[in-house]
């Protein structure tokens, strides 16, 4: 029992190895740029991006 339990334990150790070495991604500097396609016919909507509005009343069909 204690050798199948070590076995147990060096496994999940082993397991969890690479998410201890991970590193997180670095934040980029630079803007990102987004398309957005309106395809629910009859409903003009407005667009928010982080809170704030991006696009008002935005037709069906159009695209930026």
């Amino acid at each position: 029992m204690s050798r199948a339990l070590s076995a147990f334990g060096a496994a999940g150790a082993a397991a969890l190895l690479p998410l201890a070495l991970a590193t997180p991604a670095s934040a980029q500097a630079a803007g990102a740029e987004v398309r957005v396609l309106h395809g629910i016919p009859g409903t003009p909507v407005d667009v928010y991006v982080d809170g704030e509005r991006a696009l008002d009343d935005f037709a069906p069909g159009t695209t930026t």
